[in-house]
């Protein structure tokens, strides 16, 4: 897990706010500090000592909001930034290494950055770009490695450092996720079983709905399979609670790649399955009574899409697994209810 360390609160004694008496508190740690620069793009810095973390955001005090004098729909869409706004991504990981570098925040223990660019997706797949989103802020990852291989979150993306951009301004405007990295491991028991495991992967990310989305046919959804390759070993970043304390794990996993993730309009699936190994986890957190589960979503500029539950299939003599899309279920609409007389 990551660790922090406490920093003694002594020093607190000699701060006077005039309706507290601050070194009557006895054996005082500090666990949490915040501090905000006071000028025009400045920034509020959270500094967390037990959890070993620093966050930094925009303070927003002292930053441009462009839609705040906004009265009606045609302000909104006279300052939408178009995809001609966005700098390219080598542009944007340029500005962020350069930040980073002038703060004193070392990446040498992170992986290469790449820029998450969703909504590139959506806005090519959306017919009225007049209704297309294009977003003012975009995230640059510098992912994790934890024994030289990589975090995965929950849901299937790389986890890591984050350092968003404002492209209105060509600024960065928030760090996130920057850790101690220093870590402290112990021993569980490891399920060992790959018939057992692919059980686990049936049930998607962490048992949550995985977040597939179909185009609406005349006859319902369109059926598709999911190929899932050869596992590799990784980790998986995740938070807990025990001990009355956030805990911040990374738990070793089999990471399956997704081979052929669905290309079809307003379709989105994570590109990986992640299984943590842990058998204590995943006996308390993962079910295996069903398949993954569709989630209804609406993507911009689109109307949400009705889902259907997907079958999973796969053979524990083999290193990959497929997911099979359902036909669509019928669901009868519920009989009018006379209103009481």
């Amino acid at each position: 897990k990551n660790s922090g360390q406490l920093v003694n609160a002594g020093f607190l004694r000699n701060f006077d706010t005039g309706n507290i008496k601050l070194d009557s508190f006895a054996g005082a740690n500090l666990s949490q500090v915040t501090f905000m620069e006071d000028k025009e793009f400045g920034y509020a810095v959270t500094i967390d000592f037990v959890e070993g973390n620093v966050n930094i955001f925009s303070n927003w005090r002292r930053w441009p909001q462009p839609f705040n004098d906004c009265r009606d729909e045609a302000c909104y869409k006279s300052l939408q930034l178009t995809p001609e706004n966005v700098p390219a991504d080598t542009e944007l990981i340029s500005l962020a290494n350069s930040w980073l570098n002038d703060h004193g925040i070392s990446t040498t223990n992170y992986g290469q950055p790449f820029v998450q660019n969703e909504w590139r997706v959506y806005y090519n797949q959306t017919v009225d770009k007049s209704q297309a989103y294009v977003p003012d802020v975009i995230t640059i990852i510098y992912p994790f490695f934890v024994n030289g291989q990589p975090v995965y979150e929950s849901g299937g993306n790389q986890a890591g450092m984050g350092v968003n951009i404002n492209v209105r301004y060509n600024r960065v405007s928030d760090v996130w996720n920057l850790i101690s990295q220093q870590y402290q491991s112990s021993s569980y028991e490891a399920e060992t079983d790959f018939d057992a495991l692919l059980k686990y992967v049936t049930a998607g990310n962490q048992g949550y709905p995985v977040p597939l989305m179909y185009p609406e046919t005349d006859n319902g959804m369109q059926k598709t399979e999911l190929q899932l390759g050869t596992p590799q070993l990784g980790y998986m970043h995740y938070w807990t609670y025990l001990n009355n304390e956030n805990q911040e794990l990374f738990l070793p996993a089999l990471v399956f790649p997704v081979l052929n993730p669905p290309t079809e309009a307003y379709a989105y699936l994570p590109k990986q399955v992640v299984i943590p190994l842990v058998k204590e986890y995943l006996q308390s957190s993962y079910p295996i009574d069903g398949p993954i589960r569709i989630m209804p979503a609406s993507p911009a500029g689109g109307p949400a899409v009705p889902m259907t539950e997907p079958g999973a299939t796969g053979s524990g003599s083999s290193s990959a697994g497929s997911a099979g899309v359902a036909e669509p279920t019928v669901v009868e609409p519920e009989p009018a209810i006379e209103p009481a007389q």
